[in-house]
Parts: structure tokens; sequence; C-alpha cells
């Protein structure tokens, strides 16, 4: 099973697409937990300009790693802080390109010190027009956190991760 959580109208193919509002194929409110999924049940969750939004992030992620099965798939899209799409009344958290950095770390005073994922693949996008972001992109992802720290441009974060299992 895979999810596109906070879909909205923004439907997947082969996804079971959540979300409170729009037109999802499952009515959830992400935002009371637990979810309606079992642990070790969800093979990938996929979420596009969803995290900014949600009121309690730690548990957010947390939820995910329950829900994911062992090596499940967390695929995530932000906005970067920097970018004018961050700042908006109704998105709650800043990420840089450090920020999926910290989800794989274990460290005692995040996630109860659990370590939850290890990184597959980060990138960094432009929304800029194709003509322009290509070649940007290609540039900014040689090293992301070296392109972040020097305060270059960046429109959004996209993070994979593989969940990590509690014994890890």
């Amino acid at each position: 099973m895979k999810l596109n959580l906070g879909c909205g109208d923004q439907k997947m193919d082969g996804y079971s697409n959540v979300d409170l509002h729009g037109s999802p194929d499952i009515r959830c409110d992400l935002m009371t937990f637990p979810w309606p999924w079992g642990d070790n049940t969800v093979d990938e969750v996929y979420m596009c300009h969803f995290l900014e939004h949600v009121t309690d992030i730690e548990k957010t992620l947390l939820e995910i790693h329950r829900i994911l099965k062992p090596e499940g798939l967390i695929h995530f899209r932000v906005p970067h802080f920097r970018s004018p799409f961050a700042i908006w009344h109704l998105h709650r958290w800043p990420f840089s390109v450090f920020t999926p950095k910290l989800l794989c770390m274990k460290v005692p005073y995040q996630f109860g010190g659990k370590h939850l994922f290890k990184e597959k693949s980060l990138r960094i996008n432009f929304a800029y027009r194709k003509s322009i972001a290509k070649p940007l992109e290609f540039l900014a992802n040689f090293s992301p956190l070296l392109w972040d720290w020097a305060g270059l441009p960046i429109s959004e974060i996209e993070f994979v991760g593989i969940k990590v299992s509690e014994k890890e």
C-alpha cells in the first residue's frame, strides 16, 4: 500500500490519496492520531507540500514511522524557508536543506531519541522556468548543504528516506 498524504485534489495513480479536504480517495483528519493504518502496513508515504501545514510535526513523523513497513519509504517535498512560497500564514514549519538530515539522526531530545530514517536522496528543486531551473538544479544538487549554507536561492526541498528499524 502506498499513501499520498495531504493530497487535496492532487491525486496520484497507484496511491491511496488521503486528505480531509479536496477530493481524496480516503477522507481522514491527519492531525488526529493514531491514523487508521496499522503498524508496519504501508510501503510508501508521499507528501507534496503537506508537512509544512501539520500542527505537530514530531507526532506526524512518528506516526509515519509507525505505519511504514521495515525499509518503507518516506518521500516529501516542502518549500525552503527562504522561498517566497514558504511565507504563508498556513505554513507552520520552516524547512532548510538540513532539516531532513535531522530526521536521519538519533538525538536524545527529538523523536524520543529514535533514529527514524536513513537518507536515500536529497534534492533541491526550483520553481523557475525550466530553462533556468535545470542548470540551477544541476549545480545546486552537487552539494545541497553547501548551496543552502551559502544562502543561494532554493524553491523546495525533496527528500526520500528509508525507515530504520527500532533496533538500529
